[in-house]
């Protein structure tokens, strides 16, 4: 465990946002606790600023390295929670693992690259892709002409297949494994001038940029343009047919792998991916998704017996557009009308739904989609989840930055006038007859403008605190929150989990220097 503590204040001396507590030097299992700390629940803006530190501890304990304290692992794994039963998530799931190391890699592009240590994490992340990729499992094998093997959804830790009954194939992994890895590749060119720091070294499989093109992202690539039309399992691993949140990233990754083909000079493929890319976007708009009826997204759309509610909708459009993101590609950004009526409306329910709720007069705890009978262990009822309640607040984080990034009006569509009402600004004090309106348009700098923006971050703010009121004494997050005692609930110190909250305090912290 000293090995862990090392490496984690090397990590931590280059990530700004940390405050210094010492790490925990007991052998404790596969979990420890943070050491000196037990957060304040009386205080949001000290929890807010001690978090950070304490969230990337149990996140990057999750982490396997060379000599890690997980025996079994590879260099490079993700486990998604210490847990080894009631629940067992000691595995390594491809869309978790990939969407973890979209945190890292936001921290090295924030940063410059000068969190070499976290850079190398992961680039052991791609050599783990680049063995993983070839192993063969129930979905398939690499050399099928498909690479029906990539959608395989989780492995043992070890890298071996895990071979028991699951929800596969799921289609999201290898389009967000190809995100994940084509947007370091892309921080690597612009911070460190295209060097790789593993590259070449023993039992790492590529020597450059262009060997990660054409071994891994290439792949994952071919996997997501011939697959994106095929069924596959959802984000929740449990219903098989066509999904929002499959759909989106998989053209975000068409987004992000057409320019890096033309940079390794790859033009048959390159005009491959574009025809995807054009078909998949049509689809996405003619497929059901969009429910003008309903007035929001419709996760799933041939799933009748769900509504469609699915905070699965608001996540797929924060992962796929990362603050300063200038992708013009991918639609479906957080100011559209139709993903904001999505949290609204479930919101809404949950609200309603969650006994704990009754104590929110703005954010709640937020679950995965109303009809949810999970109850991280079992089935019963299901309960609010500590990651779609972190992503709700980054929601409006995002919503508010990215106006004032780019000194845009906001414009607040028919569509969310009950949203706005209900939780963020009275309209009718802004605009008596917005009523009878489409829209209604704050200019940029003015004073309406200047409070809704505030209000945003406070209606942020409602989603964190929730957390605060139910998060362990030691800061770490579990799977769930239960609906009716408020303790957490599932596995614990969920790796997912304490991601979610480290990119909704990125959002945070980002609004705020503009503000």
């Amino acid at each position: 465990m000293i090995r862990l503590t090392v490496f984690l204040t090397a990590v931590f001396a280059a990530v700004a946002s940390c405050v210094p507590v010492e790490l925990d030097k007991r052998n404790t299992g596969h979990f420890q606790a943070y050491s000196g700390y037990t957060v304040n629940r009386s205080n949001f803006t000290q929890w807010i600023h001690e978090q950070p530190a304490v969230s990337w501890y149990y996140l990057l304990q999750n982490i396997d390295y060379p000599e890690g304290q997980f025996k079994s692992a590879k260099p490079g794994v993700v486990v998604a929670s210490p847990s080894t039963s009631e629940p067992d998530y000691f595995y390594q799931w491809t869309r978790d693992t990939a969407i973890t190391f979209l945190s890292l890699i936001a921290e090295v592009e924030d940063h410059s690259f000068s969190n070499t240590t976290l850079a190398k994490v992961v680039e052991y992340y791609i050599s783990n892709t680049y063995t993983l990729q070839r192993v063969s499992n129930p979905s398939g094998n690499f050399d099928s002409p498909n690479h029906d093997g990539l959608g395989e959804p989780k492995f043992n830790v070890d890298d071996t297949a895990y071979t028991a009954s699951w929800g596969r194939p799921q289609n999201d992994g290898p389009a967000l494994r190809a995100y994940a890895i084509s947007r370091y590749l892309n921080a690597v060119a612009k911070h460190n001038n295209g060097k790789l720091l593993l590259a070449g070294q023993n039992g790492i499989p590529y020597s450059s940029a262009s060997d990660i093109y054409w071994k891994i992202i290439k792949p994952d690539l071919q996997h997501v343009s011939t697959h994106w039309s095929t069924s596959g399992f959802d984000l929740w691993e449990e219903n098989q047919g066509t999904h929002f949140f499959t759909a989106l990233v998989q053209l975000k990754a068409l987004s992000y792998g057409i320019p890096l083909s033309k940079t390794y000079n790859d033009p048959g493929f390159t005009s491959w991916l574009e025809k995807q890319k054009d078909a998949l976007n049509s689809y996405i708009n003619s497929s059901g998704f969009v429910n003008s009826g309903k007035k929001h997204i419709v996760e799933s759309p041939q799933l009748s017996s769900r509504g469609g509610l699915d905070s699965a909708t608001y996540i797929a459009a924060l992962i796929t557009h990362d603050i300063g993101d200038d992708d013009t590609y991918t639609p479906f950004n957080v100011d559209n009308s139709y993903v904001l009526n999505s949290l609204y409306y479930l919101l809404v329910d949950n609200k309603n739904r969650y006994k704990i709720n009754g104590n929110y007069k703005a954010g709640a705890a937020v679950g995965r989609y109303p009809e949810d009978v999970y109850n991280g262990v079992g089935t019963s009822e299901g309960n609010p989840w500590q990651l779609a309640t972190a992503y709700a607040g980054q929601t409006f984080y995002t919503l508010a930055y990215n106006s004032l990034k780019n000194k845009k009006n906001l414009v607040i569509e028919k569509l969310n006038y009950d949203l706005y009402n209900s939780f963020i600004a009275d309209l009718s004090k802004i605009d008596s007859s917005y009523a009878s309106k489409d829209s209604l348009t704050l200019t940029y700098g003015s004073d309406n403008y200047k409070n809704v923006i505030k209000s945003l971050l406070q209606f942020g703010d409602s989603f964190l605190k929730v957390l605060l009121d139910h998060i362990d004494d030691n800061g770490q997050l579990t799977e769930e929150i239960n609906r009716y005692t408020g303790f957490q609930a599932g596995a614990v110190s969920l790796t997912w989990s304490s991601g979610s909250l480290l990119s909704a305090n990125r959002a945070r912290n980002k609004l705020i220097e503009l503000l």
